[in-house]
């Protein structure tokens, strides 16, 4: 596995896994891990994500984790994202965050599904800094819209020196 360095923060790829729901709603999780070598401020942090090919995704496909996606990142470009583009939001706002997602079209998740969230997701509650990235209405690309649905949070712990990026879409 490639690792990525940045400002003192070194990320490795560690694995990947996608939350469907399967409810004709076309919503799904994606949720990438990395291993942290503990350096840098949670900053550097970000900037290592951001700057990390396994984020640049275009999550057009089941498979898209696979490859790096060039210029782009979910609907925007790479280039519009940097660190001063995550807001942290704590614990409470990344529950709010889940929760309104898993609860769009009044039709909550399967229990299987709303278990792999759990287990996967909300986990990281008590345990890791939350952020969000913002939307960036100025930086979405030609076929960006094919994501009409949006949101990516990421949970950094320094207890187990890890990263976890979540990525909750509608195509």
């Amino acid at each position: 596995m490639k690792s990525y360095s940045n400002v003192g923060a070194v990320l490795e790829y560690t694995g990947h896994t996608l939350i469907l729901f399967d409810d004709r709603s076309f919503r799904w999780f994606s949720v990438k891990r990395f291993a942290w070598d503990g350096a840098g401020d949670e900053v550097a942090v970000l900037g290592a994500l951001v700057g990390h090919w396994r984020y640049r995704d275009h999550y057009a496909a089941g498979d898209s984790h696979e490859e790096d996606a060039g210029n782009i990142h979910g609907p925007y470009w790479v280039v519009a994202i940097t660190p001063v583009e995550f807001t942290p939001i704590g614990s409470e706002g990344a529950i709010g965050v889940v929760e309104e997602f898993c609860g769009l079209f009044d039709c909550p998740p399967r229990p299987e599904v709303r278990a792999q969230v759990e287990a996967v997701v909300l986990s990281w509650l008590g345990r890791s800094s939350w952020y969000r990235l913002r939307d960036l209405p100025d930086a979405i690309h030609e076929w960006g819209s094919v994501l009409w649905e949006f949101r990516e949070l990421v949970a950094i712990s320094h207890k187990s020196r890890e990263v976890l990026l979540v990525v909750m879409a509608i195509d």
